[in-house]
């Protein structure tokens, strides 16, 4: 009896660990010199599980580990000779209240370039980088009530974020 009682105390332990919840980050190196492409190139496989982590680690949670993480893989990404990513913030309003929007739409175009690294297209580089910020804010109470947000978050839930993207990009909306 003593011994079931164990059991069940520890699958109940275990299951309301940050492990199983998903929600510790990949660990960060404290030394993360990148200076060739070798080195960049070493570390491209470290730093896109971070981005994934970041991607599905909702604003509220974990709050310095996504300040280190997001530090290391912006800082990965201003490097590498293998991934540019060129942002237009029209996609997107509120950007200058809420600054973790922007790095979203980042990781998730980052993400998305690291995994498909012949894609050309903005349109759908800006796709992926909104869904993760829909997503991410739909997680939030704060964001998803945001007015500037919403049009964001009802096209995602409709499944017309694409549609969305590119009217923003194009300037008609």
């Amino acid at each position: 009896m003593t011994k079931l009682i164990l059991l069940c105390l520890l699958a109940v332990i275990v299951s309301h660990s940050p492990c199983a919840q998903g929600i510790l980050c990949p660990e960060i190196p404290s030394k993360y010199g990148w200076e060739k492409a070798e080195d960049y190139f070493h570390d491209r496989e470290h730093v896109k599980m971070v981005l994934k982590w970041l991607c599905k680690t909702p604003y509220g949670e974990n709050i310095q580990q996504r300040s280190v993480a997001n530090a290391y893989v912006m800082e990965w990404l201003a490097g590498t000779p293998e991934i540019t990513i060129n942002v237009s913030t029209s996609v997107i309003l509120g950007l200058e209240e809420n600054p973790d929007i922007l790095f979203s739409l980042i990781h998730g175009m980052a993400l998305h370039l690291m995994e498909h690294p012949n894609e050309t297209d903005p349109v759908k580089l800006h796709t992926k980088g909104l869904e993760t910020v829909a997503i991410l804010c739909n997680q939030s109470k704060e964001l998803s009530g945001d007015s500037r947000i919403k049009p964001l978050l009802k096209a995602y839930r409709r499944g017309r974020i694409r549609e969305y993207t590119a009217e923003k990009l194009s300037g008609t909306k």
